[in-house]
């Protein structure tokens, strides 16, 4: 299974899961977000979310949602001129139009 593969004429670039760029940012990006959980919860003295919000369900589901509106937001934004340029074969000054 490749992560990220790249194609040209003569190179071919394929990078492994087992490598160490590869799970080595998933790792610490999970270290960091339990640290800070860990850090907003029991050292900070003003923290950025009170600690009673993250037991409801509204504030927890509200801040999912948010995430997700996010991804979409990205999303439009990167991918829809991509298509246009692929699919639609436009130029890419016109694409993001």
């Amino acid at each position: 299974m490749s992560w990220a593969q790249s194609e040209t004429a003569d190179l071919k670039l394929i990078t492994q899961w087992s490598e160490t760029c590869v799970w080595l940012p998933f790792a610490s990006s999970i270290a960091f977000a339990l640290l800070f959980v860990f850090v907003e919860v029991y050292i900070a003295v003003e923290p950025v979310l009170p600690r009673y919000l993250l037991t409801q369900k509204v504030p927890v589901l509200v801040g999912f949602s948010n995430a997700l509106v996010a991804v979409c937001n990205l999303s439009v934004t990167y991918y829809f001129p991509t298509w246009f340029q692929t699919v639609m074969l436009s130029s890419a000054s016109t694409a993001g139009e």
